[in-house]
């Protein structure tokens, strides 16, 4: 009877070492195999705040144009440079003003766009999402057309405030890495925004 039971809880041991990484869940990893969240940092940017993460370098503007801009991380494979380059001006224009200047910047044959909008709690906002073979805007095109490049354009509309637009450019993994942290930096969710038609 007691070998009966050596075997028995033997054979308990084997089962649940061979079973129990089945049902492991992430609260079960040890600390350094769980990702750690990314610090956010805030930057005030005259009438609006935003929350970025601390992988996002400011940089200065490259131009007077630009309030402040930003260089991302790349994502895997990319070699291309990520920006995210913030302006403000009164009269800078609607989603349908501005979205035709950002298709411009791509190889129309190529080219996809999504608008959407949404509500943050610095005001409403409108993005177009396009996506292409990115050759660059009329007064700075690229050397070298950027294949699988991508656009996320914001633009902010604070109540009774001139309009703030923020505009990401890069290769395509690298914006689609920075797509929910964009909308977070202004207190968005992008999973809460609904579809926009707009004439491009």
């Amino acid at each position: 009877m007691r070998h009966a039971a050596t075997r028995f809880f033997s054979l308990s041991l084997l089962l649940t070492s061979v079973l129990a990484p089945l049902f492991a869940t992430a609260d079960d990893a040890k600390p350094d195999e769980k990702k750690a969240e990314l610090k956010l940092v805030k930057v005030e940017a005259r009438d609006i705040t935003l929350e970025v993460p601390e992988t996002w370098k400011e940089e200065k503007p490259q131009s007077r144009l630009r309030l402040t801009q930003f260089a991302l991380p790349k994502a895997e494979g990319d070699t291309e440079e990520t920006e995210l380059a913030v302006f403000v001006f009164p009269g800078g224009g609607t989603i349908e003003q501005n979205l035709p200047r950002w298709v411009s910047e791509f190889d129309r044959s190529t080219l996809k766009v999504k608008t959407t909008k949404g509500l943050s709690p610095q005001g409403q906002y409108v993005v177009g999402d396009l996506s292409g073979t990115h050759v660059g805007s009329s007064f700075n095109r690229r050397p070298k057309p950027l294949e699988n490049g991508r656009v996320i354009g914001i633009i902010l509309m604070p109540e009774g405030k001139p309009y703030y637009y923020l505009k990401v450019t890069g290769p395509n993994k690298s914006v689609e890495a920075a797509a929910k942290a964009l909308r977070r930096a202004i207190g968005a969710d992008i999973e809460k925004e609904e579809k926009l038609e707009v004439g491009a």
